[in-house]
């Protein structure tokens, strides 16, 4: 299974996707040995939005997706964001109601 999709097997609300997104995006990041800020420069981001990122803050949906840009992972982004609208029970169980 795909990393994107198999890291949200078990998430079920928004911010569960979200936390999971920040945490496979630190996780990318630590793998290439990048701080913050070096992942900042080269996507063209500041600082504290990779922060935000990572922590499952509120940022924006570019921000988010400049960063799976660079990581490569854009696609399987649109996958899995494909694979969740499609969902039986959206959006009662995306939404945590």
């Amino acid at each position: 299974m795909h990393i994107l999709i198999s890291m949200f097997e078990d998430t079920h609300t928004i911010q569960d996707i979200i936390s999971s997104l920040g945490e496979m995006i630190k996780s990318k990041r630590e793998e290439l040995a990048l701080t913050q800020t070096d992942l900042a420069n080269k996507t063209g981001l500041n600082r504290n939005t990779i922060q935000k990122l990572e922590y499952g803050k509120n940022s924006t949906l570019l921000s988010l997706l400049q960063v799976l840009r660079y990581f490569g992972l854009e696609q399987e982004f649109h996958k899995l964001m494909k694979g969740l609208l499609e969902v039986s029970d959206y959006p009662d169980t995306l939404y945590g109601e």
